[in-house]
């Protein structure tokens, strides 16, 4: 049985002819649909260290699931001490099945891992393509923190066949409405440690009056009320709330 990406088959399947109904479509084709998502990281700092190239490269290959080909300078900028054809980045260009399956784990999980998120930016190119940067690559779950040498960002165009701004907008509107724009993870977190929390709180009081620092040391960290922060339902940030709301000043500010 032949794999198909989650999102590919949601697309086919209730995506396409929404867009159809909204835009009014009369044929199929005109439906706007994401063809390509490319990944370009610039490693100016390769041409006195050749070796940061070669990590940035094993890095976006983890991410992506794909070789990525090496750029090279295409003039000499001697301000840079730069010469022409030195190698000095790397890309990638997803399509098809790949395509898709990094999409659902950019808006699912890479997106809600960006620090003090509040949403996508609307960084639309007037002609259908949208473009987002990343200050660093630590934002993928891939990347292991301890191996890194340098925190280096990245330009990730996703590119369409749509026409317009609006158009692109509603596609991917449609691509990410089952998964919100905010830290739900971060929120979902909080909710399991006050299941925790409540599930050993009796425990907990039991080996406080006892001394037993011992048994308190096999306890869950998670379990402790200290562990608990208060975030914004909305975007999940753990600062600047109002409990009496749940929500974040911000988000608050947005709503009025």
């Amino acid at each position: 049985m032949s794999y198909t990406p989650e999102l590919k088959t949601e697309f086919r399947d209730t995506i396409a002819p929404a867009l159809q109904k909204k835009f009014g479509y009369k044929n199929v084709m005109e439906i706007p649909q994401l063809t390509k998502i490319s990944l370009n990281v610039g490693m100016g700092e390769a041409v006195q260290d050749p070796k940061k190239l070669e990590t940035a490269v094993a890095e976006l290959a983890l991410i992506t699931g794909q070789k990525p080909s090496v750029t090279t300078a295409k003039k000499a900028i001697s301000n840079f001490k730069l010469r022409e054809d030195v190698r000095i980045g790397a890309k990638v260009t997803l399509r098809g099945d790949r395509m898709y399956d990094f999409l659902k784990r950019f808006i699912s999980i890479a997106c809600p891992r960006i620090r003090d998120f509040r949403g996508l930016p609307k960084t639309f190119d007037g002609r259908g393509n949208y473009n987002i940067g990343l200050t660093e690559q630590l934002t993928f779950p891939e990347i292991d923190i301890d191996k890194i040498s340098k925190i280096y960002g990245m330009n990730i165009n996703f590119v369409t066949t749509a026409k317009t701004d609006e158009e692109a907008e509603e596609l991917f509107r449609s691509f990410v409405k089952r998964y919100v724009l905010a830290k739900k993870c971060m929120i979902a977190r909080e909710v399991k440690r006050e299941r925790l929390a409540k599930r050993y709180e009796k425990k907990i009081a039991e080996l406080k009056e006892a001394g037993d620092y011992e048994g308190l040391s096999k306890i869950p960290r998670n379990a402790f009320k200290t562990r608990q922060r208060n975030r914004c339902s909305v975007t999940g940030r753990p600062r600047g709330n109002y409990r009496k709301f749940g929500l974040s000043r911000i988000a608050l500010r947005d709503l009025a």
